[in-house]
Order: structure tokens, then sequence, then C-alpha cells
């Protein structure tokens, strides 16, 4: 063997254990939830060998769990061509496709997904989403966006309300003796800030309550509406020991603090936090008396489902589960209620647009709407979460990654410049409201949706006021019928919004046809204007008619 056969050898060997210890070294930060290392170390083995298809299946999950799409399309393109592809890696792979907008390549990765796994019904759901497309699109009218000041380099989300201006949680960098940031993304550890302002304008942000602040994760929080109660989610740490679950993870847990003399009392856990799942993301009522939150605790649809937990007097009852007309087998999460009972949170597993999207569901009694996609340009291919409203000025703020390749997320304000709308279905006879009712949305003569009734025969639609609707309203058993809206109405009734009833006639059930002739016995002339009386010998019910110029009658 020659000198430069050896040396190619020797070169060969060396990049082989170079490869290997990289893929040690990525394993065991996987195996951590140390993602961002970990990408780090399957990147350089990847270089020295890019065949195996393992570990372009934990690199993509390293990109997914951190929200690079473009990274996690790319890895798990390599993964579900390799003919070795579990069920998950098509579904991932459909998610990244959305978020990058390959909308056609998604339909089919969510296809191959179906026929892994034929029950899980997510696919048909994110099918629906991307069939929906151009009807999500078309609300684009319906708000106005923009950017808020106090963005940073790194991530801001899920800001409120709060004394002159807004809390929200941010992991902008922060001059620290001890570098103290988060394995599983590599960045530092979220902390809270409040910033004076209002609109898109604010002043330089502070800490916020920095007593209750931890070295690790704090926030997002809410508010009552006198801002004496705060709720906020934090790493499960208490006096300062860090507690963790059996496979030594540090879950998420509510704690609430009370205002008194402008100070803020010591953290108190919520009493269904558990060491073995998380709970997170609250969103308190105006009065304060009804926690929204969502945990993936014991009892759910599948990932994180959204619960509610009320006030007592002296504690927080046993959360209950919001059920399958809100929660899917994905993450429901970030919720937030607004003053008029409307439900806003975020799902992946819904019918989107792309990553998180931001869904309505409105409160009627105890049961909730099915959801509906608030659209664009509130939501995105990218995630869009974290979303609060004030019914009286129309406007309020989320949270999206829409513009840093979705790796890290800003602040954005929003106005609705639409018209609540209150679409009542009724039957015609009785007056009383007609459930499952099915209607159609028609705008500037384009279909854009169609809408199920709840038991109150309702929905609401916030519709833009510089177009015009019809609404084409069918259900079983009953005639169909319709109504209109112009924009002239809807900008009438811009500050009061809106309203249409459509009256459905029941159609008759087992209706016979009965005629006849009434005739002179003798020389069989017709009788005109004769009463003739039907009776039904079942109910004992009567009916009665006269006979046309013909002598004939007809029930």
């Amino acid at each position: 063997m020659n000198m430069k056969n050896i040396s190619l050898l020797f070169l060969a060997i060396t990049c082989a254990i170079m490869a290997r210890s990289q893929v040690k070294a990525g394993n065991k930060n996987y195996s951590r939830m140390a993602y961002a290392k970990a990408a780090a170390n399957y990147e350089r083995a990847l270089k020295k060998d890019s065949t195996d298809v393992s570990i372009w299946a934990n690199l993509a999950d390293c990109y997914r769990l951190n929200r690079n799409s473009v990274g996690a399309e790319k890895a798990y393109a390599k993964v579900v061509n390799s003919g070795k592809a579990e069920a998950n890696h098509f579904l991932y792979y459909a998610h990244a496709l959305m978020q990058n907008e390959k909308y056609d390549a998604a339909l089919m990765a969510l296809e191959k997904f179906k026929s892994a796994s034929p029950t899980d019904e997510r696919a048909d759901q994110l099918q629906a989403g991307i069939h929906n497309l151009k009807s999500n699109l078309a609300k684009s009218g319906s708000y106005s966006i923009k950017t808020i000041n106090v963005n940073s380099t790194e991530s801001d989300i899920c800001p409120v309300a709060y004394n002159g201006g807004i809390v929200f949680a941010s992991n902008r960098k922060f001059v620290q003796w001890i570098d103290n940031s988060h394995s599983w993304s590599g960045k530092q550890f979220y902390r809270l800030y409040h910033a004076n302002g209002n609109g898109a304008n604010f002043g330089k942000p502070d800490m916020f309550a920095s007593t209750l602040q931890t070295s690790y994760h704090d926030g997002p929080v809410s508010f009552n509406s006198t801002g004496t109660l705060m709720i906020f989610t934090r790493n499960n740490i208490l006096s300062g020991k860090v507690g963790k679950d059996d496979q030594d993870i540090v879950k998420l847990k509510l704690f609430s603090s009370v205002l008194s003399e402008n100070k803020w009392g010591i953290e108190v856990p919520l009493p269904f936090n558990s060491d073995k799942y998380s709970c997170a993301h609250p969103a308190l009522t105006a009065d304060g008396k009804t926690l929204y939150f969502s945990s993936d605790m014991p009892g759910g649809s599948g990932g994180m489902d959204l619960w509610k937990s009320d006030w007592n007097g002296t504690n927080w009852t046993t959360p209950v589960n919001l059920g399958e007309i809100i929660n899917s087998p994905g993450n429901e999460i970030f919720p937030f209620i607004a003053d008029d009972n409307t439900l806003y949170f975020s799902s992946d597993a819904l019918n989107g647009i792309g990553g998180l999207d931001i869904f309505i569901s409105q409160l009627n009694g105890s049961n909730f709407t099915k959801p509906e996609n608030i659209g664009a340009p509130i939501n995105s291919a990218d995630d869009d979460f974290g979303l609060t409203y004030n019914t009286i000025s129309k406007t309020g703020y989320f949270t999206s990654n829409r513009k840093n390749v979705g790796l890290n997320d800003d602040i954005y304000m929003f106005e609705k410049l639409c018209t609540n709308t209150e679409i009542t279905i009724l039957d015609q006879e009785t007056k009383q409201p007609l459930g499952n009712a099915v209607v159609t949305i028609i705008e500037n003569n384009s279909e854009i949706g169609t809408v199920q009734t709840d038991d109150s025969g309702k929905f609401i639609r916030c519709l833009n006021p510089s177009r015009n609707y019809e609404f084409r309203a069918k259900k079983e058993l009953y005639s169909d019928n319709k109504s209109t809206l112009t924009s002239d109405q809807l900008l009438q009734a811009a500050s009061t919004g809106s309203s249409v009833q459509i009256s459905l006639l029941k159609k008759p059930e087992n209706v016979a046809n009965v005629g006849g002739k009434v005739f002179n016995e003798d020389d069989k002339s017709p009788i005109a204007d004769q009463v003739v009386t039907l009776k039904n010998n079942s109910s004992g019910e009567t009916k009665t008619t006269i006979t046309d110029k013909s002598g004939k009658y007809q029930f």
C-alpha cells in the first residue's frame, strides 16, 4: 500500500472517529433535551457521514422543537425519502412544509401520515386548514397589524395590559455573572418586563415584580380587571428549590400573588400543580373568579389541552377539561377570555394556515362554540399565539415569529376593523332557535366559509364593513332561506354591532294531497262555493275549504 492510500485510509478512520464522537455527544444532549447543543453535534457529524437516517431524524426533531421550520423541512425530507420513516415523521414534515408555505407538498405528506396512522384525526384537520386557506386569507381586511417598539433581537411574547402599559415575557440579553441559558434552546430564560405606553409606542421596559422572579422561566402572566390579583407561569421552583419529575424534567407550574400596598405578595402555588405534568399560560376572567390555562395533565385529548378552574372563595377548584369541541390530539395553548366571553387560543392541530394558529370560540352558557380560525393577517404560516383583546378600544396584542425565519418572536398590535355581526337562525313558526343549522357566508359574491349554529341557534362573525354579504341557511327537514347585509348597513352598525335573523320553515311531515269535485247527482253539474270538511280520524283535527267554480276542492 502506497503512502497516498495510507493517508486516505488514516483520514477516513479519523473522520469516522470524529463523526462517532459527535453522534455520541449529540445523543447525550438529545436525551437531556439540550436540543440546541445536540443540533450542533449532529450537524458536525453529518458533515463526515450524511447517510445515517437516525441522525437526520434526531436533527429534524431538534430543529422542530426549536421552531426552525427551514431546517426541519430539510432534515425530515431526508428521513421520509429514506423509506425508513415512522408515522410521526410524515406529520412533522407536513407541519414544516405548511410553515414554509409549501401546501401541495404538505397535502402529500399528510396522505402518507394517514396511511401510516389512519385513526389519527390530526391529518384531516390540517388538510382542512389547507383546503380552507383561501377563506382564512380572505379575512385580511378585518384587522390591521403593526409591530410595537419594545421588541428586541430575541423573543418577546404574551403581552397583557397592566398599569398604564403592558407586562410581557422576554429572553432578551440580560447581564449576569453566571451563564444561565436554557439548554433546550441555548437562549436565556424568560423574564417578566413592564413598559409604560399604549398602542404601538412604549417606553423602555423595566423588570417587573423582580422579587417574584427566579433564575429560570418566569411568565406569561394574567391579571384580574383591578390589577390586584396575578396568576403567572414559572418553572417548578418554590422557595429556591427546583422540583423535577421521574425523568428529571422541570415542569411548569402556576402561581398566584396579591398586590398589597403597591407590593406583590409571596407567590402561592395553585393546588392542582404537579411535578408530573405542566400547568401554564393563565387567563383570568375580569372578575378573577375563573381561570383558564393549558396543561398536559391526565384526562385530556392529547398534548396540551385547555382547562378551567373556579375560585370558590377559599381556593381554586379541581380543573375541568374544556372538552373535545375545543381540544384536539395536538396542542391547545395560550388561552385568553375577553369581556364578551370570547375565548381566544392557539392550536397546532386544528384547521390552520401553518404552525400555531389563533382560534376563536364563543362561550354560550356553559358551552363553547366550534372554534373558528381568526384568519389573516393575525394568523400566518408561522407561529401565532398569546393574543389579548380590549373589547372597548377594539385593539389588542399577539405574538408571532413570522419575520424572523421562525426563530424569534415579536409582539404585534392589532386593531379590529370589522363589525361584529350576530347571525341567528329561527324556526319560522315557533320562533325558537335552531341549532346545527348550516350557514354559508358569501362575501362580494365569493363563498368564504360555512358555519354551524350552536344550541342557541347563533354564531358571531366579524365582517368587513367595505363588503357586501349574503347568508344562506339550511337545516334538515326545513326549507332553505337566505338574508343579506350591505356594506352601508355594516358601516352604520360599526360601533354597536349588527345582527341578522333568518327564519326557516319546517317542511310538512307525511303530507298527502287530497282533492275532489262536488257535483249535482242528477245532472252532474258542478257546485261552486260549497264548504267541504276534512277530518283526521286519528287526531280529530278538521280542516275546511270551499269549492271553486268548477266544483273542485284541494287540501
